[in-house]
């Protein structure tokens, strides 16, 4: 579905992505790892057509990417990013009902079905609750929910997610991955996040992508990436790795004392 060939991307005049080659298949959910600086973030900016590559390219179902109109963008893929929306003065079914843009015709305002969506993904996304609030007085994590539930109305073919889970409580990370596991099945939906939490990885994402110092370490399922020798070539530390109990993917488990002396 997408295909980037040979992307480089320089900021600052300093080079941040190394010839990436990278193929995302429909309806896989792909996970994006490595240490902070490896590229991860711009890499998700690229793919998306935000930032431009300096070299390379980026195909969606064979087609240049710069070449798509951005309204034809706006409804193949939500983007989820670190950077939340800010102090906007807008409600939350107001800033979700935003999702709905690319879907309405030459007049600007919601249809019966717009708001039936709007309506669903407040309710998939337990935010039904928030609809009056005002957005700048949520927390973080009830923020990152929103936002989450602002991209789903778009009814995207492919979701971007670049570090969903960061002000998330626990309960709330399971919640969030599972509700974009169950709709890629559900749907058909291509999703491609950025994770620090390689367990989460491990559970959630069909294929990983290593990166580190922005080059393609290493890229598979989570069987091929995640073992010792190359988390350790990557982070720097020597986890210990085990099967999960219930799920038949692996999992890092790390002890005291085992990033002493380590750079990061």
């Amino acid at each position: 579905m997408i295909r980037a060939n040979q992307l480089v991307k320089k900021i600052g005049g300093r080079t941040v992505l190394h010839g990436i080659r990278l193929e995302v298949r429909r309806g896989e959910c792909l996970g994006i790892l490595g240490p902070n600086g490896s590229g991860k973030s711009t890499l998700i900016r690229v793919l998306t057509g935000e930032w431009e590559a300096d070299e390379g390219e980026v195909l969606l179902n064979g087609q240049q990417l710069r070449d798509l109109d951005p309204l034809l963008r706006a409804r193949t893929w939500a983007v989820l990013t670190q950077e939340l929306t800010g102090d906007v003065p807008f409600t939350v079914e107001e800033l979700v009902a935003m999702g709905r843009h690319p879907h309405l015709g030459r007049w600007p305002w919601l249809r019966q079905k717009d708001r039936e969506i709007v309506e669903e993904v407040l309710r998939k996304t337990g935010t039904e609750g928030l609809r009056h609030r005002w957005f700048p007085e949520l927390s973080g994590g009830e923020k990152q929910r929103v936002a989450l539930a602002r991209a789903l109305a778009q009814e995207p073919e492919i979701l971007f997610l670049d570090e969903p889970t960061t002000y998330l409580d626990v309960c709330h990370q399971i919640r969030l991955l599972d509700l974009v596991r169950r709709l890629q099945r559900e749907q058909t939906m291509t999703v491609v996040m950025v994770l620090h939490d390689l367990n989460l990885a491990a559970q959630y994402c069909d294929r990983l992508v290593l990166l580190k110092d922005g080059r393609i370490h290493a890229a598979g399922t989570p069987h091929e990436v995640m073992k010792t020798g190359l988390l350790e070539e990557v982070y720097g530390v020597k986890p210990l790795l085990v099967s999960h109990p219930s799920i038949p993917v692996p999992q890092v488990v790390l002890t005291a004392g085992s990033g002493e002396g380590v750079s990061c």
